[in-house]
């Protein structure tokens, strides 16, 4: 390509770092709210758990890349992946330049703007790496240093496990090209991570055993065969889909010529090979490992983010093919400069602020649950939870089990710590970690404090629940905690509005609150009789005919300090730990406010709109808790 032709695409190499910089320090996303976290987390604390840097889920070139980066905090791998991301767009170009294609600069345009490649850069994500790693190596092999070029590969796995895939490939290539001394190098990467990692493991095989996709099967189940095929297109957009598709046409074309010619053209091995090739085998690999439910597969279209600068080459393939069917130079021109003008249009056709490059609703209810728990709970508490996210709304070193473990740790047997707070997330706890909600509920060392709640852009609200262990058992309890009960009620005094002979927990008679009568018996005393920097806690026994699919009409178990009005409304949804038709022990803990007027109130009581169900109470116990933090 001429220097003028080059002069052509200059503002665009130029505006698209400029662009994932700005992104990178404006939108508060982190790309994805699990693994993106978890590979910053790695890497951010590799120098205080040096074994990071042997994990095999983590990633080991990853972490040693990004643990630097990742000091200066999340933004730190959105800049690294900025700078890797960018990297390979250029790369992208100087393959297509080396390899003599046409329109080379097209082949930034196709690597830089494929929606999904932009949004997933701002995060911690390994595929921005292996996507420089994959393309690195191609650029050397076009150069002529096809040594480098195998030795670069071989440490492909440790970037992302596809690696082995591409290693295959590799192998044919060397193959076929009668480079058979470098084989053995393809496996210099596992060489020097096994004596490495040795030091850690004391086995040189770990670099094989430790690998955690190993597995032929997978929780999440199996998918459509042809899930990755049709998904590119939200991985590229649907420009640069059809270009492909007219790419792998020539692709297929022109391995035709070289079966019958018996030599490569019109394309070169390397072409051929290591970026057709590559592509193939990786979709195809991926297609096979959902389709068939194996390798702990998922089917996330993230995972081709990997293979974007290759789909870049394949793409200019297809746009040259296209366009150069046209009779007249001008008429090309045109052609091309309209189809770089719909791809680079395309993400901002595509894109979402709220989806693509704002937190996620559990991420952002998330957030609002560390505020409470600062103001609330101050310091020194264990924390139980399964969402990385919270690492960092908290401030929890993951990899030390003194500040931190997953849920199912609570049901191992060990003592829980008199300061331990346990958070349940609507898809880590129940899905990652197996925790159901109701299992908490029923777990006599917790008491539920506050559901924190966001919607995502399809309106659908995240949950996360926040638990505390109770420490109020003894009237006097060790941590300095005094216990003094205010009121009891068995309800066994029957009141036809609000109580219930049907249906009782103990005795003949329970509270009882539904659409017709929604509030039911409960405390009401004066509140000018409670001390100041204390709790009310309420525990009693609770029973749901069924659930209310309103959220909105569901019963709720009050504590309220109200005068002509309630002023401190504290609220326990409670068909959110209750199973349909058994009764269940709660206890809910709120905080005594300061009084407005010496005649304020406070009460505990069942509140229940719901026409589709009764609510009912027994067996109700309201204590003042003083000294408690």
């Amino acid at each position: 390509m001429s220097a003028k032709n080059i002069t052509n695409y200059q503002l665009l190499f130029l505006l698209y770092p400029v662009a994932l910089l700005i992104l990178a320090f404006t939108s508060p996303g982190t790309g994805d709210e699990g693994d993106s976290i978890m590979h910053y987390l790695y890497a951010r604390y590799a120098f205080a758990h040096p074994q990071n840097f042997f994990n095999h889920w983590a990633k080991p070139i990853y972490v040693l890349l990004a643990a630097p980066f990742a000091q200066a905090g999340f933004i730190g791998v959105k800049l690294m992946n900025t700078l890797l991301s960018t990297a390979s767009a250029y790369l992208t170009y100087g393959v297509a330049r080396r390899l003599q294609m046409p329109r080379a600069g097209a082949a930034f345009v196709f690597t830089a703007a494929a929606p999904m490649g932009i949004y997933l850069t701002l995060s911690g994500l390994t595929e921005p790496l292996f996507a420089f790693w994959l393309i690195a190596s191609v650029y050397l092999a076009v150069r002529g240093q096809g040594l480098a070029a195998v030795i670069w590969v071989s440490f492909l796995p440790f970037v992302r496990s596809e690696g082995l895939v591409i290693l295959c490939v590799w192998a044919v290539y060397l193959l076929f090209t009668r480079r058979w001394r470098w084989l053995p190098l393809l496996m210099a990467g596992h060489v020097a991570l096994s004596i490495a990692g040795y030091f850690y493991y004391g086995n040189l095989l770990w670099v094989f055993k430790k690998i955690p996709y190993a597995t032929m099967g997978s929780v999440y189940g199996a998918g459509k065969l042809l899930h990755f095929v049709k998904g590119l297109w939200e991985v590229v957009g649907y420009p640069m889909y059809l270009l492909l598709g007219l790419g792998m046409l020539y692709g297929a074309y022109a391995l035709g010529q070289i079966i019958k010619q018996k030599k490569y053209h019109p394309i070169s091995a390397h072409e051929l090979w290591l970026v057709y090739g590559s592509f193939t085998a990786y979709v195809v690999a991926h297609t096979l490992f959902w389709y068939l439910g194996i390798f702990q597969s998922f089917g996330l279209l993230r995972v081709l983010v990997g293979v974007i600068p290759l789909s870049g080459l394949i793409c200019l393939r297809g746009l040259n093919a296209a366009v150069n069917v046209l009779p007249h130079k001008t008429a090309q021109t045109a052609a091309v400069s309209l189809v770089l003008l719909a791809v680079l249009a395309y993400p901002f056709y595509s894109l979402n602020y709220a989806m693509h490059f704002d937190l996620k609703a559990d991420q952002k209810a998330q957030n609002e649950l560390a505020n409470f728990v600062k103001q609330q709970y101050g310091s020194g508490y264990k924390y139980y939870f399964d969402m990385p996210h919270l690492n960092l709304a908290l401030h929890t070193d993951p990899f030390d089990d003194q500040q931190k473990q997953m849920t199912a740790a609570l049901f191992t047997g060990a003592p829980l710590p008199d300061k331990t707070l346990v958070i349940w997330d609507d898809w880590y706890s129940p899905v990652e970690a197996g925790t159901k909600l109701e299992k908490l509920a029923q777990d006599d060392r917790l008491e539920p404090v506050r559901i924190f709640e966001a919607k995502d852009p399809w309106g659908s609200p995240r949950l996360t629940h926040l638990f505390v262990k109770k420490r109020y058992a003894n009237t006097t309890a060790d941590d300095g905690t005094t216990l003094q009960t205010i009121f009891t009620t068995d309800f066994e005094k029957p009141d036809i509005a609000h109580t219930h002979s049907m249906q009782a927990y103990a005795g003949k008679y329970a509270g009882v609150a539904h659409a017709g009568s929604p509030f039911s018996a409960g405390m009401d005393l004066p509140a000018s009789e409670l001390p100041t920097n204390a709790f009310i806690r309420a525990e009693a026994y609770f029973y749901l005919s069924q659930k209310e699919p309103d959220r909105y009409k569901e019963p709720l178990f009050i504590i309220s300090f109200e005068n002509d009005s309630s002023y401190s409304w504290n609220k326990l949804p409670l068909q959110a730990y209750l199973p349909e038709n058994k009764w269940q022990k709660l206890s809910f803990t709120a905080q005594i406010p300061s009084l407005q007027t010496p005649a304020d109130r406070v009460k505990v009581y069942v509140y229940n709109p719901s026409e589709n169900c009764h609510a009912y109470i027994d067996s109700l116990s309201v204590n003042v808790v003083s000294g408690a933090k």
